[in-house]
């Protein structure tokens, strides 16, 4: 099975690119262009990977719109709209840039002031 997401690549005032695959809210980064690619893809790699690790792919593409139904003999996908399953990546990175840390805030649904009061504690 093969599905295709989207990558947003931003570049950033401080330098390099953040990148956000909005499918399933995965975000990265890269100090050039082609690193944020190839990063967006390793870390959406691994989010399908640990979800599915998880017992939790089929609710993760539903959250992402799509609903996976198998068959004997194929796999059909269709939109739908369902939220339940919070699944979050985070680049291991000693720095992480703004765009990178917004969307993955976003897909943690956490919001500036949660993200604050957490760092305080």
């Amino acid at each position: 099975m093969r599905i295709i997401f989207s990558a947003l690549i931003k570049e950033e005032k401080e330098g390099g690119y953040s990148v956000l695959c909005p499918e399933l809210g995965v975000a990265s980064q890269g100090e050039t262009i082609e690193e944020a690619k190839g990063n967006i893809v390793e870390a959406v790699e691994l989010y399908l990977e640990t979800a599915k690790d998880l017992g939790i792919l089929e609710d993760v593409l539903e959250e992402a719109g799509i609903d996976l139904k198998r068959t004997k003999d194929s796999v059909v996908l269709y939109k739908k709209n369902e939220d339940k399953t919070y699944l979050v990546v985070v680049p291991d990175k000693k720095e992480i840039k703004r765009g990178t840390l917004v969307s993955i805030l976003r897909q943690a649904r956490i919001n500036r002031d949660s993200f604050f009061e957490l760092l305080e504690k």
